[in-house]
Order: C-alpha cells, then sequence, then structure tokens
C-alpha cells in the first residue's frame, strides 16, 4: 500500500464524474452569462470529435498532483487540444472564460468540498486553461488556421454505401500517413467527423476522402456532397502516423514560409 500514488484530486473527480450532467449544465450556464459569444463555440451535441468537458475536466484533475501542481504531460495534451479546439471558433479569450465557468461551477456544486480540496482544484483548472489560451494565442501568431477552407471537385459513387471525395484545399494540409483528419461543411452546424486521407499530403492541397455511410447522417451528407460544395478541414490527428515517421517529419508543412 505504501506504494500507491496518492490522488489529492480523486473527491473532486468523484464528484463531476457522480453528477456530470448537473456539472455540464452549471459550467453552461456561467458560460453564456459570462459570454454569450463563447456559448456558442462549444461543439454541436452531434459532434464525435470532442470530449465532454466534464470528461476533460476529470481527466485534468486525473494529473493534478499537491497544491493543485498540473503534471507537465497533462498541461502539453491540453495545450494540444487548444489548437485543436480553435476550429469550433475559440480563441485565447474564450478558454480564459471557459476556465471561469468550470471554477464558478466547482464552487457551486461542489460547495461540501474541503476548502484545501477545491483551493487547489481552481489552481489546476487557472493554470491549465492559461495554458490553453497561450497555445491557441501561438498558433495565430504562427499564422497556423484554425481550420482549411476546401472545395469538393469530384464525388465518385462506387457503390450504394461507398463514396469517394475529392477536394482541393485552400492551402497545403498538414497530416502524416495513417493521420485522420476532422471535417465538416456548413450545413452540419458545427458537427465534425474523422475521416482518414487516402493519398498523401501534397503542396496543392488535393485530399481524398474513402466515406462508407450508414446510420450516421452527417457522414451521408457529407457522402452527399456535389462538385463545388465547401469543407472546412482541421489539423492532422492521431499518433500512428508520429510514430512511424516521427513529429518532426511532416510531408508538408501549413505554416507560411
Amino acid at each position: 500500500m505504501d506504494n500507491v500514488t496518492p490522488r489529492p484530486m480523486r473527491p473532486v473527480i468523484s464528484l463531476i464524474e457522480d453528477n456530470p450532467d448537473v456539472f455540464l449544465a452549471t459550467v453552461m450556464s456561467r458560460l453564456s452569462t459570462l459570454d454569450p459569444l463563447a456559448y456558442t463555440c462549444i461543439p454541436h451535441v452531434d459532434d464525435q470529435t470532442h470530449i465532454s468537458i466534464t470528461e476533460l475536466l476529470a481527466a485534468m484533475l486525473d494529473g493534478v498532483g499537491d497544491e493543485g501542481a498540473v503534471d507537465p504531460g497533462t498541461v502539453e495534451y491540453f495545450r494540444d487540444l487548444a489548437r485543436d479546439y480553435r476550429r469550433f471558433g475559440f480563441t485565447p479569450q474564450t478558454f480564459t472564460t471557459l476556465g471561469e465557468s468550470l471554477r464558478l461551477a466547482l464552487r457551486e456544486v461542489g460547495e461540501d468540498l474541503p476548502f484545501e480540496t477545491e483551493l487547489f482544484a481552481e489552481r489546476a483548472i487557472t493554470a491549465t486553461t492559461s495554458e490553453m489560451a497561450a497555445a491557441a494565442q501561438e498558433s495565430i501568431d504562427a499564422g497556423i488556421p484554425a481550420a482549411t477552407g476546401a472545395t469538393v471537385v469530384q464525388v465518385e459513387r462506387r457503390s450504394r454505401r461507398f463514396i469517394v471525395v475529392r477536394l482541393e484545399a485552400d492551402g497545403p494540409l498538414s497530416y502524416f500517413p495513417g493521420q485522420y483528419l476532422p471535417v465538416t461543411a456548413g450545413y452540419l452546424q458545427n458537427s465534425w467527423r474523422f475521416l482518414c486521407p487516402s493519398i498523401p499530403a501534397n503542396e496543392w492541397g488535393q485530399v481524398e476522402f474513402h466515406i462508407q455511410t450508414g446510420d450516421d447522417e452527417a457522414l451521408r451528407l457529407l457522402a452527399g456532397s456535389q462538385p463545388g460544395d465547401r469543407w472546412s478541414i482541421g489539423l492532422g490527428q492521431g499518433e500512428f502516423g508520429q510514430r512511424l515517421f516521427g513529429a518532426g517529419s511532416a510531408l508538408v508543412d501549413a505554416s507560411p514560409g
């Protein structure tokens, strides 16, 4: 038992996991009051490319040590998440406002928590969301787009449920072989889906997706695209390609210069 690593945030995590709907509703209420525009950035309920706020907070606090110190690996995970969530419309200020909403919700829902436990949880939330805001700002300063627009140029229906969609992006796309890309179209209301590109990234921004439709209405709508339709494509995700080719070996660098 002496070798068990203490988890000082366990009471807070249990509170969130036992009351996810109440906690989420409280966070959203605070967010809509503090910044109605930030509220609209929260992914659509039908989106399949994000993790819920309650699950994210539980994961964040799971990496917290004594006095609210956040594990460096946890911080880097959330910095990566912030870069990705820009595609939903998140700005650096959105992450700051989200942090304030999380703290206010925790005070309300966790009013029976020990004072120090809540204090350290709030300290971790502040530190992490500040890092997220900084990561988002760094991406903006580097000229990295939140998402890249793309035009459908060809749709090939190979069977009733198997469609190939080819697009040309407005600029080069950056992804490794084996990664997947979050994609959406204007008619999906900020609901994204992950698709795996079937050709390597190239300097012309050409990309091809093989879509197998089923019960997912969003996939059926994407598969039903017509030439000229506009999509948005986010940053490459997934570690498979990075493990094979190394983090510094992207085939195409999307940053300017």
